[in-house]
């Protein structure tokens, strides 16, 4: 038998400790994916943008020059935090809506957090004050 020292020992398992966890974490991530439609080097067609505009509705004509397109929460906040009950949703559908007449070959997201429930949006507040 080989006599193997504690420290030696404590490497060897640390070594397999770590490999072990790394191996579990692996698992937790999804693997990447590409998009479901056709790649392309349109960049009208390839290129993303986030846009927003606090003060009121952003620009459907500048969204829809991308293609893809991302509204948050934040965007039109100063009309919708003024609703009362706030609207965020409707109006971020409203702006998806318009920037996708514009351009319907773009692909027009609305970002909701996943994180915590915020209030803003109507579907959120519906299950939080029942």
């Amino acid at each position: 038998c080989h006599n193997v020292g504690t420290g030696a020992m404590q490497m060897i398992f640390g070594s397999v400790l770590l490999s072990t966890l790394m191996a579990s974490l692996c698992f937790a991530v999804l693997p990447p994916t590409n998009p479901p439609w056709p790649p392309t080097f349109n960049m009208s067609l390839s290129t993303l943008t986030m846009q927003c505009n606090s003060s009121g509705w952003s620009s459907p004509e500048r969204g829809a020059a991308f293609g893809i397109v991302s509204y948050d929460w934040s965007n039109a906040k100063a009309q919708w935090a003024a609703q009362k009950p706030m609207d965020c949703e409707e109006r971020l559908v409203a702006q998806a809506t318009m920037t996708k007449t514009v351009n319907p070959a773009a692909k027009v997201f609305v970002y909701r957090n996943i994180v915590k429930a915020l209030p803003w949006f109507t579907a959120v507040r519906e299950k939080l004050d029942d």
